[in-house]
């Protein structure tokens, strides 16, 4: 009983450059200072620590932290970014409303090897860039692929309507068999 429809968001093609601008300016304290806590640390030096499992945090966060102010200098216009988000936001609110949402998948292929994220940091992406949109999203289990590998999707909403995609979702996740058991 629902209406469908194929939509194509050309601004979601930036989504790396989305998030990276958008999570920049969203925080007062640079990330890596809030790694750090007060205590200049070298990221190379804790990459490191970490590859003995001596850190103190993660592969991803060391490497964000790290990489954090070569990136600023790198990053295309501020001012155009901010433009594309703001335009995906509207894009979002004016193409749903109130009610609708929009079916997105969490990542680039069926759920990887653990760790394997951390190698390829852009395979996120699709769920870090609503994350920095401040659209409500629920993650739906979709069951196994043909290689028993776990599957699924975001079911995301619209600023304020947080329980529009969880309804959805819930909905999806009965209709679709939920979570299951990968095989041993």
């Amino acid at each position: 009983g629902c209406a469908v429809e194929e939509v194509e968001l050309p601004e979601l093609k930036k989504s790396l450059v989305l998030w990276s601008t958008l999570l920049g300016e969203a925080q007062e304290t640079s990330f890596r200072d809030m790694l750090e806590q007060g205590a200049r640390k070298s990221m190379p030096w804790e990459i490191l620590r970490w590859t003995l499992r001596r850190g103190e945090h993660t592969l991803p966060a060391l490497l964000l932290a790290a990489i954090e102010g070569p990136a600023a200098r790198f990053t295309p216009d501020l001012k155009a970014a901010r433009a594309d988000a703001e335009s995906l936001k509207r894009t979002l609110r004016e193409r749903l409303g109130p009610n609708g949402v929009m079916l997105y998948p969490t990542y680039t292929r069926p759920a990887p090897r653990h760790d394997v994220p951390m190698l390829l940091p852009i395979d996120w992406v699709y769920t870090a860039v609503m994350n920095v949109l401040e659209v409500p999203v629920t993650q739906v289990p979709a069951g196994l692929t043909a290689a028993g590998i776990p599957t699924g999707f975001q079911v995301v909403g619209t600023q304020g309507r947080d329980h529009v995609p969880i309804a959805v979702a819930r909905w999806l996740e009965v209709d679709l068999g939920g979570w299951v058991m990968p095989p041993a």
